[in-house]
């Protein structure tokens, strides 16, 4: 009879953590945004539209969100880092007649080759494309050299695209995420080399 019983208690816990992790809405509300989404311990909201990247970027570092318990949450652009958030963030923020978001990735320094000197505004990922443990970017991207940011678009089914950081036509989402990793963002803009890139990230 014990066994019987703890079968549904189970079931129950499950429940209740799904509905944590997966609901729209949710306890703690995101005070710039309309909508606080969740997914996989993250909490998502959309600040602002139609911002170059170098506004956005500062924009989202500047926020925290207080989600209780003493546990303070750090801001920054959107990063993806697998394909369930991919298909998060296509199906939520970039639904909709052209409709793109920022994304928080960046070239740091100048390269001989598109695809090297790439970073997440967080730190997660940092040095050439190919070594990251996931990426979206079209089969044609990125196509320029230094200064690029990427940018993932609805009509190109979701796949990122890079951009300069002044460029914003269309209708370009400002969505930041909260964690506990934060902006660790580090401009080096006007040097050719960057030595131990990761290092900057204070």
């Amino acid at each position: 009879m014990e066994h019987r019983h703890a079968i549904p208690s189970l079931f129950a816990r499950i429940a209740s953590f799904l509905s944590l992790t997966c609901s729209v809405s949710v306890a703690i509300a995101i005070p710039f945004s309309g909508t606080t989404w969740i997914h996989d311990g993250h909490y998502y909201g959309i600040a602002d539209y139609d911002q170059t990247w170098d506004v956005a970027q500062a924009e989202a570092a500047g926020y925290t969100l207080d989600i209780g318990g003493g546990v303070e949450l750090k801001g920054h652009l959107l990063t993806i880092n697998d394909a369930g958030e991919q298909a998060f963030v296509e199906n939520t923020f970039i639904s909709g007649s052209w409709q793109q978001t920022w994304l928080g990735a960046y070239q740091y320094s100048n390269s001989c080759s598109v695809t090297d000197n790439w970073s997440w505004v967080t730190g997660e990922e940092v040095g050439s494309l190919s070594d990251w443990s996931y990426t979206n970017f079209d089969a044609s991207q990125p196509e320029h050299d230094y200064e690029r940011v990427a940018r993932a678009l609805n009509f190109f089914g979701g796949e990122w695209h890079d951009f300069s950081v002044g460029d914003h036509e269309g209708t370009v989402k400002t969505v930041v995420e909260f964690d506990t990793i934060g902006d660790h963002f580090v401009s080096n803009r006007g040097q050719t080399t960057v030595l131990s890139p990761i290092l900057n990230f204070h």
